[in-house]
């Protein structure tokens, strides 16, 4: 039976037998032994499963794990491998048993993580090929799946090329001795492959995520930004009225929000200003919450104008993307993405921008106007001079993707069918 790790730090037990808790000294140090002695087995069982895994036999087979919901690089790799049929089972793999149930109805295959944990660990241990677009931990959720999927190839297709530094680009700044931070870092590193649509970026996601291999190919979500979607990369979609698309609108995509505070779309100042310089320019705006933020509530949506569309953070934004007039952020990812749609940016709340050792190697120019003054009449002057920024734009966006985007897909799948094959195929003997 699969068990939760038990908290690094324990809190301080009560003295008191009638405690909230209705736990004395004595009965707590018991309870924390029992603890201790699950974290050992649970460890036991991973270092088990870790090697039972690579010297299993794999069944040609890729499992493909995303997000909670069906969005982001994953989604359009798995959907595309489901399309081309590559001959052996590819299966989508999600804890969230509405979307389970979804797809198992649109006969495309997928497995219920949060099913019967001995047989998810039978199935795991046969995959030949895993492919994330997150963190191996926030994918898998457990150890021991993780440690399931060991004798697997992992290919990790990532969520964009962002300006941040990642994992082992920040130890010599970080507490290595924080449990959840090294549980996140071994996750990172958990992978043999990596996509990369630069060699601008090659470096960087080697030296991020401890990985030499590097595929070169572009990102799976940005085919939907050059091509009308299909039906079911349709499913989970942020839903945008035809009203609202014809009259046309800003995007605005804030990065998530860290230390707990407040996300920036809850913010009324903020909300104001952008909403009063959608006005000024006849559209509509439509807010994206970042996917590690909570999801908006609707007593939230509808305290704004008729004109702001408040999206849901888990849901796919990339189908209506193109549909965007222009981009405002503060540093998404999406907003390199954008670039494919040759389409404004305007920057603003950017710390890393405000910098002073910034821009690295990765932003020689901006691809966009920088905003400092949240008022709707510097919105009005950056939008006046957008258009200068176009060249700039289009230098990027040659730096940022050197494929194309409509290939990206298939070239992924190449891969994976060779890796599958190379995985599959029976040992020469010597």
């Amino acid at each position: 039976m699969l068990s939760a790790l038990p908290p690094a730090v324990a809190p301080r037990p009560s003295s008191s037998p009638d405690s909230p808790a209705g736990l004395g000294v004595k009965d707590f140090e018991k309870l924390a032994r029992t603890e201790a002695k699950r974290a050992v087995l649970d460890y036991e069982s991973e270092q088990r499963l870790r090697l039972l895994s690579t010297k299993k036999r794999k069944s040609p087979s890729i499992l493909v794990l995303g997000r909670d919901g069906f969005s982001d690089n994953s989604k359009y790799l798995y959907l595309a491998l489901a399309a081309r049929s590559p001959g052996f089972p590819v299966l989508w793999g999600t804890f969230n048993a509405r979307l389970h149930s979804e797809l198992s109805q649109r006969n495309l295959p997928a497995i219920n993580l949060a099913g019967d944990p001995a047989a998810v660990v039978s199935t795991l241990l046969e995959i030949s090929c895993v492919v994330y677009c997150t963190n191996p931990v926030e994918a898998t959720r457990h150890a021991l799946f993780r440690a399931a999927l060991a004798g697997a190839h992992k290919l990790q297709l990532w969520h964009g090329v962002g300006l941040k530094t990642l994992d082992l680009q920040n130890t010599a700044t970080s507490n290595l001795l924080h449990p959840a931070l090294l549980t996140q870092l071994s996750g990172a590193v958990d992978i043999d492959e990596v996509l990369s649509p630069s060699r601008l970026y090659d470096d960087q996601w080697r030296e991020a995520f401890g990985v030499e291999d590097v595929l070169r190919a572009g990102f799976p979500r940005n085919e939907v930004l050059v091509r009308p979607p299909t039906e079911n990369e349709l499913i989970d979609a942020s839903v945008v009225p035809a009203a609202f698309r014809e009259r046309g609108f800003l995007f605005y995509a804030p990065t998530f929000t860290s230390g707990g505070a407040a996300p920036a779309w809850l913010d009324p100042r903020l909300l104001g200003v952008l909403e009063g310089f959608a006005q000024r320019l006849d559209l509509g705006l439509a807010i994206k919450p970042h996917p590690f933020d909570r999801e908006p509530t609707v007593t939230e949506a509808a305290r704004l104008s008729p004109s702001t569309l408040l999206l849901g953070a888990r849901t796919d934004a990339y189908p209506i993307l193109r549909h965007a007039r222009a981009m405002i952020t503060d540093m998404s990812s999406m907003a390199s993405d954008f670039l494919l749609c040759d389409k404004p940016v305007i920057f603003f709340r950017s710390a890393l921008l405000e910098r002073k050792d910034y821009p690295p190697q990765c932003l020689p120019e901006l691809p966009g106007v920088y905003v400092r003054k949240e008022t709707v009449e510097a919105f009005m002057q950056a939008w006046a001079g957008i258009e200068a920024t176009a060249p700039a734009r289009r230098r990027l966006r040659a730096l940022y993707f050197e494929t194309d985007p409509l290939l990206a897909s298939d070239t992924i799948i190449r891969r994976l069918v060779e890796v599958v094959t190379q995985k599959t195929s029976p040992r020469k003997t010597a």
